[in-house]
């Protein structure tokens, strides 16, 4: 006896399920269409030329643990020294961002994006020029890829250099000022003279007996 079987239903991806917010946030250079390498899903393709190099994010999801994850299609997982191994969850569309559009490469030949992990947060670099008409579409091949693993040397160099610019120390001066100003009403409580003349130096000033600061020009 012959037996019918429904095969499940699945549910296609359309422009009516993407929140007002996604559609607000996405690039100029990019446009939500069906995707080629997956039928049921939506994908972020380009419409205006995208350099190489040129890098999208962060990455938007619920941060949750492993084990609340219930698809690994739509996370990333993030190693937080306070919290251990975290998953940015964006499988509801609502805490994502255009980003969690982007799918999966099925080879090498089609990737043209990685991800890249800057301060515990994804972002996606463009790893050739894309075409407009070409699908943006990511994998990870880890450092093994010489050209990936130049271009993530690429940006640690670059955090380096940002980590030791003169902006990175202000920013430091202004943690300092921030934090020690809740100690005294002079501002600069708990500084060494020399700490103190470099926050002034870099235009930090008390305002309104508040705990605030702004940079003078």
């Amino acid at each position: 006896m012959n037996q019918n079987t429904t095969a499940p239903t699945v549910a296609v991806e359309t422009l009516d399920d993407v929140p007002e917010h996604v559609l607000r946030g996405l690039p100029e250079d990019v446009r939500l269409f069906p995707s080629a390498v997956d039928k049921t899903r939506l994908g972020v393709w380009a419409t205006k030329s995208i350099l190489k190099g040129k890098k999208f994010g962060p990455f938007v999801g619920d941060k949750k643990k492993r084990s609340q994850v219930k698809s690994n299609v739509y996370m990333w997982e993030v190693y937080y020294p306070n919290l251990g191994w975290m998953c940015v969850d964006a499988t509801d569309p609502e805490k994502g961002n255009w980003l969690r559009y982007i799918n999966w490469a099925r080879s090498g030949k089609e990737q043209n994006l990685f991800p890249l992990e800057i301060n515990r947060t994804i972002y996606y670099k463009s790893l050739k020029p894309i075409a407009p008409g070409e699908e943006l579409l990511v994998w990870y091949n880890g450092e093994d890829d010489p050209e990936i693993a130049a271009a993530i040397e690429e940006e640690r160099a670059s955090a380096r250099s940002r980590r030791h610019s003169p902006k990175a120390k202000k920013g430091y001066w202004r943690w300092r000022w921030l934090r020690n100003v809740a100690g005294g009403a002079n501002g600069y409580f708990g500084l060494t003279w020399a700490e103190e003349e470099e926050c002034r130096g870099v235009g930090y000033t008390l305002v309104s007996m508040q705990i605030r600061c702004r940079l003078a020009h």
